[in-house]
């Protein structure tokens, strides 16, 4: 017997089998261009008429200009296919395979071809391309996907094999209100991650005026705090590398646990006992983010219970400094010049207890740390929603669709 195409998640109103359609049915495969015309390096500028889109510019999803390559009018006019029009899907089908984006009216280029390593599905019948785009997120379909590249030494998707997907579709007034529906989650979806990012960008200017001086702290009559003083490391700061205790992956498999096994730039791993119960500040010894410290931090800020091991130095703040202002002083810190080894970075325990801090009064310290603090608090609420909300949009993927 066969099984019914109805969806678990359903829109009120509608009723009646989901009908399977193959993709070539309702939609129209063009190739990317190649053959003698096919752009050669030459071709190529960093502006120019009509832009090439590469694999690169294709993530799972949506479109990416980070890197971009043009060609001119004179050489658009002597390929013959893959010429985008609003409304276009764009599929990757070779490197990296299933790669989606949607060529709408939010894409900043209003002249594109594609290579050869993709296709333009483009709509031919009274279909929502919208409710298709929204399709390829499903599970179903990398399914589908995975199915023909499985036992593949170069995966690369057909044409013919892109015709014979499966697509289970409703009525169209159906497919707009599941499309728009969706639509307006990845709507939210970006509204919160652009917030992420701009209180981001706000954290990382207000730190850098902040330990510059550029911006200062008043006490609590309006007057400024004194003048911030030259500190090395080891005058703040007590080294507790003595305490450190490595585990190989034996030893750590044997004791399993919940109590986070720390290394450089994370949890390694989760183990059942603990050396320090207390907040720290570890710093990264060999394999930190040291040439990237701008973006990535080289400190870790922990809490409660922990297993460290020898890739961290562990630091605990004494009588002159206060823990969470430390970690922000050395988070992204340019500490390159302690740096020792080429093949592999290494912070030396000596060289690390040389490092120059200016630091304020524990009043001043306070300040800061608080106002940075509160803007992770921030940060990490948005995280935790946009977290929760593209859960709720896998879920609704997994039921919504047939």
């Amino acid at each position: 017997m066969n099984k019914q195409k109805v969806p678990k998640l359903r829109f009120p109103g509608f009723t009646g089998e989901w009908v399977d359609k193959r993709l070539g049915d309702v939609a129209e495969i063009i190739d990317g261009d190649r053959g003698l015309n096919y752009p050669k390096q030459e071709d190529f500028s960093s502006n120019g008429y009509c832009l090439f889109l590469n694999a690169k510019n294709v993530t799972k999803g949506g479109f990416i200009f980070n890197e971009t390559q043009f060609i001119s009018e004179s050489k658009d006019n002597q390929l013959r296919k893959g010429k985008l029009v609003k409304g276009d899907i764009v599929l990757t089908t070779r490197g990296t395979v299933g790669n989606f984006a949607h060529y709408v009216n939010t894409v900043q280029y209003c002249n594109v071809r594609l290579n050869s390593g993709m296709v333009i599905l483009r709509n031919m019948t009274n279909n929502s391309t919208e409710f298709y785009y929204k399709y390829f997120y499903t599970d179903i379909f990398n399914a589908q996907i995975k199915k023909i590249l499985f036992g593949s030494a170069q995966p690369q998707l057909t044409i013919g094999e892109i015709k014979k997907f499966k697509i289970a579709q409703p009525t169209l007034p159906e497919q707009n209100k599941i499309a728009n529906f969706l639509a307006d989650i990845d709507t939210k979806i970006e509204k919160l991650a652009r917030k992420k990012e701009l209180t981001e960008q706000y954290k990382k200017g207000a730190m850098q005026k902040i330990f510059s001086q550029k911006i200062r702290f008043k006490d609590e009559s309006g007057k400024n705090y004194p003048d911030w003083e030259e500190n090395r490391l080891a005058e703040v700061c007590e080294c507790l590398d003595n305490k450190r205790v490595p585990l190989n992956e034996k030893e750590r498999n044997s004791m399993q646990g919940e109590i986070p096994y720390y290394g450089a730039n994370g949890i390694v791993d989760y183990v059942s006992d603990f050396i320090f119960n207390e907040p720290l500040i570890l710093l990264a010894e060999d394999g930190g983010n040291f040439d990237e410290y701008r973006d990535k931090p080289i400190a870790q800020f922990i809490k409660g219970k922990s297993w460290i091991n020898n890739h961290a130095h562990v630091l605990r703040a004494n009588k002159l400094s206060l823990i969470n202002f430390m970690f922000y002083s050395l988070v992204h810190k340019d500490i390159r010049k302690y740096i020792a080894g080429s093949s592999r970075a290494k912070l030396n325990k000596s060289d690390m207890l040389l490092i120059q801090l200016d630091l304020p009064c524990l009043q001043e310290q306070k300040k800061i740390a608080d106002f940075l603090v509160d803007l992770d608090t921030i940060i990490e609420h948005i995280d935790k929603e946009l977290a929760m909300l593209k859960e709720f949009k896998k879920g609704l993927l997994q039921g919504m669709f047939v």
